[in-house]
């Protein structure tokens, strides 16, 4: 299928440091443990959006900071792949939201501009 994995295993299982790339463009490089994205990284998507960041369990977790292709960026804290507590989402054609979040939605205290 074009998937190509270059990095560390252990049992048979990415583990340690490591880069996925697939056929269709997009991939993963960073931290692996049990053969799931753990630790830091950096994953890019085919539509050309892109995180770099935090993972645990293979899901955005942490600190991070995702870009859109078109221009959007969310730079905060995630919550198994969800904008969850603080963060500052930046719309690309120069509004903003700085704040609390929850599941994805402005929530709590927060300023948009």
């Amino acid at each position: 299928d074009g998937t190509m994995y270059s990095g560390h295993w252990v049992a048979g299982a990415a583990h340690g440091h490591g880069k996925l790339s697939k056929s269709d463009g997009s991939g993963y490089e960073g931290d692996w443990v049990e053969g799931r994205k753990h630790g830091s990284g950096a994953e890019w998507l085919v539509d050309d959006s892109e995180y770099r960041g935090e993972f645990a369990d293979g899901q955005k977790h942490g600190k991070g900071c995702f870009k859109w292709q078109g221009g959007a960026s969310y730079t905060g804290e995630f919550c198994e792949d969800a904008l969850q507590g603080e963060g500052t989402f930046l719309w690309g054609d120069g509004r903003s939201y700085k704040g609390q979040w929850v599941q994805s939605r402005m929530h709590g205290n927060g300023r948009f501009q």
